[in-house]
């Protein structure tokens, strides 16, 4: 994504053509400092809940856990069985978004509304760890530990992984590979937490620089790529989910067609991204990139430090990076 602006106007053209952009938009390609949009989100990439039906049916669960709290519970039984859950806790995509969208789901962020105020400090973010470090203690296995992001999906396709929390791609390489393994394996929404439902989203945007001599037919790209998003998502297999609201109606293509993905289509109403409940901002994606969510709950997770060692250590990483860009 470039930083230019690819024109307010064309922005409001496919807003208004389209039913306008889900908070979502909002969150990614808002820019605090103005208020203006500074590029046109295409698509994202959900994280749903992927599970074992036969196995979550086995311990009371048939249509997979609904809450962090069911996942905790189930989660208990099905590793006493042999049957991990997993989410990667190393310097992998897939963990600094699962991790974050707890935290959400307990009411706790990094950084306020305002993209500016501090937030980690608080009674919510405590919680979240400590649910953390109980689902990493009692429902997986401490490979975790070492994962990237090709592991929860190689455990969901060794037949030994009851639950994940990743995009459909790990259903459907299953689907290609393993078509008994794939018909035990069903979608449900992200799990909801004792605040609201939450989940990450990995986002896709486009912008048009100042400095290019085809700008006009690069904004006419981008509008005649909006009013064609359902080929696009159809082409996708279900992968790529949509910004404009227009689009995040049901039916969807390939979505609102598989009963097993059927539940994706609320996905758009509770996926956000970096920077959430605020604007996704440099310093927010700093906070990101370097991982110190991850690395601070693993601290915790392992005993390597206690709660508020962990809350200490985190927010001074935080204050440190959001204070370079005062």
């Amino acid at each position: 994504m470039v930083q230019c602006p690819p024109g307010r106007a064309g922005r409001g053209r496919i807003g208004k053509k389209h039913g306008g952009f889900t908070p979502l938009a909002d969150n990614y390609c808002k820019v605090a400092a103005d208020g203006h949009y500074h590029s046109i989100p295409d698509f994202f990439i959900d994280f749903p809940g992927l599970y074992r039906k036969d196995l979550w049916t086995e311990v009371g669960y048939p249509n997979g856990p609904d809450s962090w709290e069911e996942l905790h519970k189930g989660g208990m039984k099905l590793k006493a069985k042999g049957f991990p859950i997993g989410i990667g806790l190393a310097h992998h995509d897939d963990s600094r978004a699962s991790w974050r969208a707890i935290m959400w789901c307990y009411g706790g962020s990094e950084v306020a509304k305002d993209g500016k105020t501090i937030t980690y400090n608080s009674k919510e973010v405590r919680e979240a760890l400590k649910f953390n470090k109980a689902l990493y203690k009692d429902c997986m296995t401490p490979e975790v530990l070492a994962w990237d992001d090709a592991s929860n999906n190689r455990l969901l396709a060794s037949g030994r992984g009851s639950w994940i929390h990743n995009p459909i791609s790990a259903y459907r390489t299953i689907e290609g590979s393993n078509k008994e393994l794939a018909d035990k394996i069903f979608v449900s929404l992200s799990p909801k937490g004792p605040a609201t439902r939450r989940s990450f989203a990995n986002c896709r945007a486009y912008g048009v620089t100042k400095f290019s001599k085809n700008a006009d037919s690069a904004k006419a790209f981008l509008e005649a790529l909006a009013d064609n998003y359902r080929d696009a998502a159809r082409a996708s297999t279900g992968y790529n989910m949509p910004f404009l609201k227009n689009y995040a109606k049901p039916p969807f293509p390939i979505i609102s067609e598989d009963p097993k993905l059927k539940p994706l289509e609320q996905d758009a109403e509770y996926h956000f991204t970096t920077g959430y409940p605020g604007p996704l901002t440099p310093a927010a994606d700093e906070v990101y990139q370097q991982f110190i969510m991850v690395d601070a709950l693993a601290q915790f997770a392992t005993d390597k430090m206690d709660l508020e060692q962990t809350i200490k250590w985190g927010e001074e990483k935080i204050k440190a990076i959001y204070a370079k860009f005062v």
